[in-house]
């Protein structure tokens, strides 16, 4: 009786290691073909962003202004007291 418990345990155990222990191969080790040769004098190259890039880009690529509200609120949202006509 002690050695089946014993047994189940063990089994177990081993089960538990097997499943938990992320001995797959996800990660690679050692350097690729695109890595930099570090030791070959090649060096990684940093591109800083552009100066007011997020600012500027909503006017460049989608003609649309800071300030102007969501340009699609009132397509989507007919019923709002804002997109209503109002009448004179």
């Amino acid at each position: 009786m002690v050695f089946i418990k014993r047994f189940r345990y063990v089994t177990l155990m081993l089960c538990s290691l097997a499943l938990l222990s992320a001995c797959g191969k996800s990660s690679h080790y050692g350097y690729r073909s695109y890595d930099p040769c570090i030791s070959c004098g090649d060096t990684i190259t940093f591109y800083p962003n552009e100066e007011g890039g997020a600012q500027r880009y909503p006017r460049d690529w989608v003609d649309w202004e800071w300030g102007d509200g969501n340009p699609n609120l009132c397509q989507e949202y007919p019923n709002l007291d804002r997109c209503q006509k109002m009448d004179p």
